[in-house]
């Protein structure tokens, strides 16, 4: 039976695939759909820092999207809601949210490996890498280094998720700040903006807002050219108004 959930207080999202409790297996084994029912205020945080991520996107014109990390179709669903789109395709690797995926018709949904998929440079215009896990060391040479393959077909957007926070910067920043080429990084802010540089010596693009969810994440919006970096935090908090279980 299809359950139902609201995103950012207004859009409607369907979950329509069985909710399981996996409390007992290894954090790393459990589903994103698991994620979705045990912290309903974290996804309440990403999905109301998404949609400011997205909300200055033009109306006015229709847009291709392609999401190769897709999950259970968050973003998905605040795309179709927030802009104009004209073709949109998302994959997920995950079988389950595949299911969860495809019985919306919104899209066209394929399970797939992601990282993989970004060699195909396909031609849509906003493209987004919702990684599980990343960081700048997993965009150059670990688990996402096909990252920049993205930029390739000249999208008009980038977005990606970058969860690097999980940690001090004082654990990492020295071997962050070795990856940027900067000397050194005492705060997530620093390493986003030098981030941007990076970027932008590699393909031209750089970031124009990083959405910080919580103490965890960070939600990135890249476009073409040299620009100057908006930052904004979305906290966690009780009231769950970004994502909630109906």
């Amino acid at each position: 039976m299809t359950q139902k959930a609201l995103l950012c207080n207004k859009y409607e999202f369907n979950i329509n695939v069985p909710l399981k409790d996996e409390s007992e297996k290894k954090r790393n084994d459990q589903s994103y759909l698991h994620f979705i029912t045990s912290r309903q205020d974290l996804v309440s945080a990403k999905c109301i820092a998404t949609e400011w991520l997205l909300e200055d996107i033009r109306t006015n014109r229709e847009h291709s999207v392609r999401e190769y990390f897709a999950g259970v179709g968050l973003q998905s669903t605040l795309i179709q809601n927030m802009i104009n789109v004209k073709e949109h395709k998302v994959s997920d690797i995950d079988i389950n949210c595949y299911k969860q995926l495809k019985e919306d018709k919104r899209w066209v949904a394929t399970q797939e490996d992601g990282n993989k998929a970004i060699l195909q440079n396909e031609n849509f215009n906003i493209k987004m890498l919702d990684f599980p896990h990343s960081s700048i060391i997993h965009l150059k040479r670990g688990k996402w280094s096909n990252f920049l393959a993205v930029f390739i077909s000249n999208p008009e957007i980038v977005i990606w998720t970058d969860t690097s926070m999980t940690y001090s910067i004082k654990i990492h920043g020295s071997n962050y700040a070795k990856e940027l080429n900067t000397t050194t990084l005492n705060s997530y802010s620093e390493y986003f903006k030098a981030m941007s540089k990076w970027l932008y010596t590699q393909v031209g693009y750089s970031l124009v807002k990083v959405a910080y969810r919580a103490k965890n994440a960070a939600y990135i919006k890249a476009i073409k050219g040299k620009h100057n970096l908006i930052e904004k935090s979305f906290p966690i908090n009780d009231s769950n108004l970004g994502f909630k279980i109906l």
